[in-house]
């Protein structure tokens, strides 16, 4: 005997009906002016992307030592300090307190190690008062189960508004809390969720993932690929964005292949995968000493 679930059942619409839509929302675009997704804070990536949009899964992936988790939280503090618009984030690594201290260095421009011995307490705080004031919420549940990430993000929702949903990072998620699955099987269970869920909820959801160890092994060039987040799961089918991070500087390389310009202090933001546009790729900059990323002057 099979059951079928039939499961949020939506009435089919006619193409009349859809052209109408369609040309409406066109014309809003055409008129609207900035971006009309999330803004990310850098101008060319969100020139190109026009913000990260509602129903979106964007995996952002990258080796260690990328800067992957600094360019994140550079980009949460400008998505809410600069626009003010609320981001919920779930740090399954590191704790809530810890991902904070990072986002306090990255405020203060003070390295993360030199935290607590400025003396200066009274310009710390002055200089953390937008920090306090930032629409972050910030859930830090070890290997938490997509069901329960769900329910938190709707709440979430409904009581702050939130913009942007952000998972820090993908391997450490679990479907459910007694998994029947093999880990191959149940990441890609929970990325084909995660865009129903971006979908559902008309929020764009970001997604970190490390990529494996292959990517070293390579003599020349280094920099990530598609088919090197293939090897660990199948999230690119479900993702409308994948874009990796990048700094060939880690590798020595101290000259950008195709300017021949210096690579100190850069990283390259790669748009290996956009759903709704075409492939890119964008220089920043970046502060090791302090986790900062920020918007670069090509000229210079």
């Amino acid at each position: 005997m099979f059951l079928f679930f039939v499961e949020n059942l939506k009435e089919m619409k006619s193409s009349k009906k859809l052209v109408k839509i369609a040309l409406q929302k066109i014309k809003d675009k055409a008129m609207h002016k900035g971006i009309s997704g999330v803004p990310s804070g850098f101008v060319e990536i969100d020139e190109f992307t026009n913000g990260w949009q509602p129903g979106q899964l964007i995996v952002i992936a990258a080796r260690p030592g990328m800067g992957m988790s600094a360019f994140t939280k550079s980009m949460i503090l400008n998505t809410t300090i600069k626009f003010n618009q609320a981001v919920a984030v779930f740090s399954l690594e590191k704790s809530d307190i810890h991902y904070m201290k990072m986002m306090i260095s990255y405020e203060a421009k003070i390295h993360h190690y030199l935290l607590g011995r400025d003396n200066d307490w009274c310009g710390l705080k002055n200089k953390l008062k937008n920090l306090s004031r930032a629409p972050i919420f910030i859930d830090d549940t070890p290997y938490i189960s997509l069901a329960d990430l769900k329910q938190k993000v709707i709440q979430l929702k409904s009581e702050k508004n939130i913009k942007l949903i952000v998972v820090d990072y993908l391997q450490l998620m679990t479907f459910q809390k007694l998994s029947i699955f093999n880990r191959r099987q149940e990441i890609d269970i929970i990325s084909r969720n995660l865009k129903k869920l971006a979908k559902e909820l008309k929020l764009p959801i970001i997604v970190l993932s490390e990529l494996p160890k292959t990517v070293e092994k390579r003599k020349k060039n280094k920099r990530p690929k598609l088919p090197d987040l293939r090897k660990i799961t199948s999230i690119e089918l479900y993702a409308d964005i994948v874009a990796f991070l990048y700094r060939p500087e880690y590798y020595g390389i101290n000259k950008w292949e195709w300017d021949r310009k210096t690579t100190e202090g850069q990283a390259e933001f790669i748009i290996a995968k956009n759903r709704n546009g075409w492939l890119n790729h964008f220089r920043l900059k970046y502060n090791p000493s302090s986790f900062y990323f920020s918007d670069i002057e090509i000229a210079n």
